[in-house]
């Protein structure tokens, strides 16, 4: 398949064009969120993100409960980006598939009739 022959008009030159960049911003973006969805950071526990992140709010008097809702908002937050990446890999799956169709479609060789 020859996206950029001569033989093409400049609109198919430019519609394969643009295709083909699209197909690789969408491979791109769907093996990203694929190797973060399979190596992502563990949670930490209530603990480590005490000793983190809320050292500062015992200096100016503020109570453990207050951490114990930041942490809860944390968790909260970590499992709605699994999610999201979830989304994202199955977008990207299907801007890759509906991409390389009209890419296929737009440049297979038409049949000759008799």
């Amino acid at each position: 398949m020859n996206l950029f022959n001569k033989e093409k008009d400049l609109i198919h030159r430019i519609a394969n064009l643009v295709l083909l960049l699209w197909l690789i911003i969408s491979i791109t973006v769907f093996y990203v969120n694929v190797v973060n969805n399979f190596f992502t950071e563990s949670f930490l526990d209530f603990e480590d993100y005490e000793t983190v992140n809320c050292y500062y709010m015992y200096k100016e008097d503020l109570d453990e409960e207050f951490c114990k809702r930041q942490y809860q908002d944390y968790l909260r937050y970590s499992k709605t980006d699994i999610s999201t990446r979830k989304k994202i890999i199955f977008n990207s799956l299907g801007s890759v598939l509906i991409v390389s169709g009209a890419l296929y479609m737009l440049n297979k060789k038409k049949k000759e009739v008799k």
